[in-house]
């Protein structure tokens, strides 16, 4: 009848009904309902209009995967079901370089001819990049010296310099200039006030801003101000008790719109004629062109005149399109239309005079309990065990003590002798990250490959960790340890062992409920174990572990690990393979060896977001239940690797209590010749590799 679908008509009937009932919607209105919807998807922000081959599109940050990047796509209105297709321009945190691209605070920007000037923390501080969109290639890459953060850079008209918002090492932002052709920089402004948002005049003669140097700057509100590059003036464009931020200056410059929170919420506003007002000290007229529910960020200007924002409405960070913006002028509100003092008293902070400085306190650090945890157990062969862990750390998080203490005796006579304790310090305040303990671990043991015996080891341990970016580092532990291991068959061995390790680990995967989804994972380790005082044990070992996840939607993915150790040398310790955790179908550690080899492989699937039952007294409920198929090979052997091992089938994962990933996995095993004639089921915990 209507010519729409069920859905279009169910959210045109429920607007209608809100407008009718909802007092504050009598004034205000969605904005989903006014302008068209050009970003549905995840969070998107800092929209930046570009024009290629006579095709308009809108360049973006946003967050759509788990990962924050800069996107494109064509300025076209989306139906409400309709699915959007973006081009992923850059994709950040997942490398040094872009580490972080700060969605929320920096803006973008793109010249005609389609170089990206974007900022991202790339090491230590922040980068300035300048990307070609057409050549899909990164130009050039730019630190400076005492900037650590690059906040919102700006070409100006001419394609050659850029402003931008810097955060000095001393935590104040200014704005600089930067020459993207000889690469020297100009500070604008030095001094306390947070000055962001920098936006050019068409005509290259100004730079609007937003700042918290008005007077009421100390009660966290800001204004908008023009800088004028010839005079090196200031000049106020608002002023006020409110948040003025993110100005953006339409392509002939005869206006200038912004967000304010001047009404409650984030909305439009525009001033018309801004630098006609500064140059012949006219009045200056806001409007207020818009009364959305939602707020409204980052508005960018198209050549036709249309803006681009970003909005806030149900629950997610889209961005719309205001095709016909400047023709809602007629009907705007006048906010003010009066002449803006030149010079008005700034909010400053008080001095400190040194004679009331009556002494310095160093920093003293206060440890508290993090957790304590008990165990005791009964074992008909090994008897009676219990112990304790415990974790002290400061207030800053910088120094951390784990405790462990138990007891193994089966008799009472080895009781004294049967004390397991370990210390270790655990230091992350510097880059250089180190762990130091001490431990004396003695009892009973059994493995196949030894049988039943008795070992004590007292020793020590460091490890040094030094990452080389948020997501690589380079490990080295080296552990001393005195090794008394009795057979009880005539045979006792002593030795004064030095374990030495180096590791390189890569992790830049993102999670989902049950385990990654995106991303990759590294870790390999060398290390040697020697007996420097009777040479009675001296191995090598070696870890190889590779872990990729390939997305194939935002909730599914191809996961793949390929692993492989060994241990070669005199007294060796083998190696347990087998169950849920690496090569399912197979007991629990029932194949062993001096090597090892695994390839895993899995589709990781969404089930059900959520099933739940409600009781009287209360409701239980089991979220983010995931599917799993899964094809497993490999074998753990000593001298010669004589059959390859398998299995595959279908899993179930969840987490339960919001930190234990349960995992049921049914299947069959082969030889790769032949499949088994029955069904394997394995119920176990632990997160997805």
């Amino acid at each position: 009848v209507l010519g729409v679908d069920y859905k279009t008509f169910d959210q045109d009937y429920l607007y209608h009904l809100k407008k009718k009932y909802y007092p504050k919607l009598a004034e205000e209105d969605f904005n989903i309902q006014i302008d068209e919807t050009i970003v549905r998807k995840g969070y998107n922000f800092k929209p930046v209009y570009y024009e290629q081959d006579g095709r308009d599109y809108v360049v973006f940050t946003g967050n759509r995967t788990g990962y924050s990047s800069i996107y494109m796509r064509p300025i076209e209105g989306l139906a409400l079901k309709e699915k959007e297709h973006v081009e992923t321009l850059v994709e950040g945190e997942a490398t040094s370089d872009f580490e972080s691209f700060h969605l929320f605070d920096s803006k973008i920007d793109v010249t005609k001819d389609g170089r990206i000037a974007f900022s991202s923390k790339s090491g230590e501080t922040d980068a300035l990049f300048i990307y070609d969109i057409r050549s899909h290639k990164v130009l050039s890459k730019h630190y400076f010296d005492d900037i650590a953060g690059i906040i919102s850079p700006g070409w100006s008209p001419n394609g050659r310099d850029i402003a931008f918002s810097g955060l000095n090492v001393n935590g104040f932002k200014d704005i600089y200039i930067f020459n993207s052709e000889n690469g020297n920089i100009q500070q604008l402004t030095n001094d306390i006030y947070n000055d962001l948002d920098p936006v050019w005049s068409p005509d290259g003669k100004h730079i609007a801003f937003a700042s918290d140097r008005t007077e009421f700057g100390d009660e966290g509100c800001a204004n908008i101000f023009l800088y004028t590059l010839k005079t090196q003036s200031i000049y106020y464009l608002t002023y006020g008790r409110q948040s003025d931020k993110t100005p953006s200056f339409s392509p002939d410059g005869n206006y200038l719109a912004y967000t304010s929170d001047r009404s409650g919420s984030e909305n439009l506003y525009l001033i018309k004629n801004p630098l006609q007002t500064i140059n012949n000290n006219k009045p200056v007229q806001m409007l207020k062109m818009s009364s959305y529910v939602g707020s409204t960020f980052d508005p960018a200007w198209t050549r036709w005149g249309g803006l681009l924002y970003s909005t806030f409405e149900n629950m997610s960070f889209q961005i719309r399109h205001s095709a016909n913006f400047l023709e809602k002028i007629d009907s705007a509100e006048v906010i003010e239309e009066r002449i803006i003092p030149f010079r008005q008293k700034h909010w400053s902070l008080d001095n400190i005079a040194s004679s009331e400085i009556d002494s310095s306190v160093n920093y003293v650090r206060k440890y508290d309990l993090d957790f304590a945890q008990t165990q005791v157990s009964q074992d008909p062969i090994y008897g009676t065990t219990g112990g304790a862990l415990f974790a002290i750390s400061d207030m800053l998080g910088n120094d951390q003590y784990y405790f462990v203490i138990y007891n193994n005796a089966q008799t009472s006579g080895d009781f004294w002798k049967s004390f397991n304790v370990a210390a270790t310090k655990v230091s992350l305040g510097n880059r250089i990250n180190y762990a130091i303990g001490l431990y004396r671990f003695a009892g009973y043991y059994y493995n196949p490959q030894d049988a039943y015996y008795y070992e004590e080891s007292v020793g020590a341990q460091l490890t040094v960790s030094y990452p080389f970016s948020h997501f690589s580092r380079l490990d080295y532990t080296q552990l001393f340890t005195y090794s008394d291991k009795d057979w009880f068959v005539d045979k006792r061995r002593y030795a004064y062992l030095t374990s030495s390790y180096l590791s390189y680990v890569h992790d830049n995967s993102i999670w989902m409920q049950t385990g990654p989804i995106d991303g990759h994972r590294i870790n390999i380790t060398f290390g040697n174990t020697y007996d420097f005082a009777f040479s009675e044990v001296n191995y090598l070992t070696g870890l190889i572990d590779l872990r990729k996840y390939f997305r194939i939607t935002t909730r599914s993915a191809y996961a793949i690990r390929v692993m492989s150790m060994f241990n070669e040398g005199r007294e060796i310790r083998q190696f347990y393979f087998g169950g849920s955790w690496d090569l399912r179908g197979y007991r629990r550690w029932s194949l062993r060896g001096k090597r090892l080899f695994l390839v895993s492989q899995e589709f990781r699937f969404p089930m059900a977001d959520l099933v739940g039952v409600r009781f009287p007294f209360g409701s239980i409920g089991l979220n983010g239940i995931r599917g799993a198929l899964f094809f497993d090979a490999g074998n753990a052997w000593n001298d010669n690797l004589e059959e390859l091992k398998g299995s595959f089938g279908v899993g179930v994962r969840f987490r339960f209590a919001g930190f234990l990933v349960l995992r049921w996995d049914l299947g069959r095993k082969t030889d790769f010749k032949d499949i088994s004639g029955y069904t394997f089921n394995h119920f176990f915990f632990g997160w997805d590799f």
